[in-house]
C-alpha cells in the first residue's frame, strides 16, 4: 500500500498542515493535497495510515457532489494532469484535488443533531448546549428534537475554537451572511443526515467552513418597484434580467420538472422576440396578450397556464399568487440559481439571446388608433424590411395620448433606422 508522508512537488508550497499540503497553481487555483499524517488534539504522530488521504478525499469529494445542490463549493474540475507533471499526477491520484482560491471566513458552522461529545458535557451541567435550552433527561446520545447551530470562532493555529452565539457571528460577518450560513449548514446537515441513515450510518454531529469568490461579490442581485409588485434582477457579470429573462428561465424551468401546464406561458405583446424564439426552440407555447397586467391575468385565469408576465418584471406564478409579487418573484429565481448551482451570469446569458429594442413615443391629439389605420402601409414596409431578423410593434397607449413605436432587430442601428423611420411618418401624419 502507498503511504504519503510529506508531499514534495514542482509547484510553490503555500501552507503545511496536520494532514494536508496546500500547493499555489495560479491567482485563481490551488492545489490540496491530503498526505497519509495522523494527527490529534494537534500533534502529528510519525506513524502514519496508508491510503488514509485517499479515503479522505474520496469521502470528502462524495459529500461535495452530493450537496452542490445547496450550495457551491471549491471544487474546480480540473485534472491533475493539467497542473502537474505525468509523475507527480500519477503519485498523488486519488488524494489531490484542484480547487478555487476563495477567502475564508473566520468561523466554524458546527451543526448538531444529536447529544454527545462536549455537548453531553454542558448539558450535564448546565441543561444547556452552547447556550441553547435543552429538555430535562434527556440521555446520552439521544437524538435532538431538531439540529442545533452551534458555531464557534475559527482560532489561531495553537490556539483553541470557542463557541459563540449567534449574534457573535453576526459582527464578525455580518446579518446577512451569518444567517446565510446557518441556514445552508442546517440544509446540508439535514439532507446529509437523512442521506447517511439511509445507508445504516448516524451522523451524530458536523462542522463546515464556507468561503467566498471574487472579493465577496454577490452573485445575484434584486430590485423591486414602489408597491414590490416588479421585479428586476441583474447577474454576477451585470446582465440585466428583466421580465422576459425571468419568464425564460422560469418557463425552461417548471417544464423541465414537468410542472409547467400546458408547457404554455403568457406574455405581452411587447416581450422580446428573443423570448419567443427562445420557448419555441425548446417547444413551449408563448400565448401572446396586449399589455397590461390585467390583460395577463384574465389569460392565465383561463387555466392556459400557471406562469405569465411583463418585460417590466411583473410576473404571476398563478399556483401561488392572483397577482404579482416583486419578493416571491426574487425569491423564487434566488432558488432556481441556487439549484442550478452554477452562477447566475451563466444561466442568464443563455437562457435567451435579447434582440436591442427601441422605443419611440408620440405626442397626438387626434385619435390615435384612427391615425394607426392610416399608417399601416409604411408599418408593413418598415417589418418587410427587417424581414425575419426583427419585428415591429406600433400602437396606442392605453394611459395617456401617445403612438408608442417598438423596433427590435439583430443590431441596434438598424433597429433605431426603422423607429426613426416610423416615427418621422407619424409626426407628419399629426402636423
Amino acid at each position: 500500500m502507498r503511504t504519503l508522508i510529506k508531499t514534495e512537488l514542482s509547484l510553490p508550497l503555500l501552507h503545511r498542515g496536520k494532514v494536508r499540503d496546500i500547493f499555489d497553481i495560479d491567482d485563481n487555483n490551488m492545489l490540496i493535497v491530503t498526505s497519509d499524517r495522523l494527527s490529534a488534539y494537534d500533534v502529528v504522530f510519525d506513524q502514519p495510515i496508508p491510503e488514509k488521504g485517499t479515503v479522505l478525499t474520496s469521502i470528502a469529494n462524495y459529500w461535495f457532489r452530493k450537496t452542490e445542490h445547496i450550495i457551491q463549493n471549491h471544487l474546480t474540475g480540473t485534472s491533475l494532469e493539467e497542473v502537474l507533471s505525468k509523475d507527480e499526477a500519477e503519485m498523488l491520484a486519488g488524494r489531490a484535488i484542484v480547487v478555487k482560491k476563495l477567502r475564508p471566513l473566520a468561523l466554524e458552522a458546527v451543526v448538531r443533531g444529536y447529544l454527545i461529545g462536549s455537548g453531553w458535557k454542558e448539558y450535564l451541567s448546565s441543561g444547556m448546549v452552547c447556550g441553547i435550552p435543552l429538555p430535562q433527561n434527556m440521555k446520552l446520545a439521544q437524538q435532538l428534537l431538531k439540529p442545533l447551530y452551534t458555531p464557534s470562532s475559527k482560532a489561531d493555529v495553537g490556539e483553541h475554537d470557542a463557541n459563540i452565539s449567534f449574534k457573535e457571528t453576526e459582527a464578525i460577518v455580518g446579518s446577512a451572511l451569518a444567517s446565510q450560513i446557518k441556514d445552508v449548514s442546517l440544509k446540508i446537515y439535514q439532507f446529509a443526515a437523512e442521506h447517511a441513515l439511509n445507508c445504516g450510518i448516524i451522523i451524530a454531529d458536523t462542522k463546515f467552513e464556507f468561503g467566498l469568490d471574487e472579493d465577496n461579490q454577490a452573485d445575484l442581485g434584486l430590485a423591486l418597484d414602489g408597491d414590490a409588485d416588479r421585479l428586476i434582477a441583474v447577474a454576477s457579470d451585470g446582465t440585466t434580467i428583466d421580465g422576459d429573462r425571468q419568464l425564460c428561465l422560469f418557463a425552461k424551468d417548471l417544464a423541465q420538472r414537468n410542472q409547467l401546464t400546458n408547457r404554455s406561458v403568457v406574455a405581452t405583446v411587447m416581450s422580446n422576440l428573443g423570448l419567443r424564439q427562445a420557448l419555441e426552440q425548446v417547444d413551449i407555447t408563448m400565448v401572446e396578450v396586449p399589455v397590461g397586467d390585467r390583460n395577463v391575468l384574465t389569460q392565465l385565469d383561463t387555466g392556459v397556464a400557471i406562469l405569465g408576465g411583463e418585460q417590466s418584471g411583473h410576473l404571476v406564478f398563478r399556483n401561488h399568487a392572483t397577482t404579482g409579487d416583486g419578493l416571491l418573484s426574487g425569491a423564487l429565481l434566488a432558488d432556481l440559481v441556487l439549484r442550478s448551482g452554477r452562477k447566475s451570469a451563466d444561466i442568464a446569458g443563455e437562457t435567451m439571446h435579447q434582440f436591442p429594442q427601441v422605443l419611440i413615443s408620440i405626442p397626438v391629439k387626434s385619435n390615435p388608433t384612427e391615425l394607426l389605420d392610416r399608417l399601416t402601409e409604411e408599418i408593413a414596409e418598415a417589418t418587410t424590411r427587417l424581414d425575419d431578423i426583427g419585428r415591429v410593434l406600433v400602437r396606442a397607449s392605453g394611459t395617456e395620448p401617445v403612438i408608442r413605436i417598438m423596433v427590435e432587430a439583430i443590431e441596434e442601428a438598424m433597429a433605431r433606422r426603422e423607429a426613426e423611420y416610423l416615427a418621422d411618418v407619424i409626426r407628419r401624419a399629426v402636423r
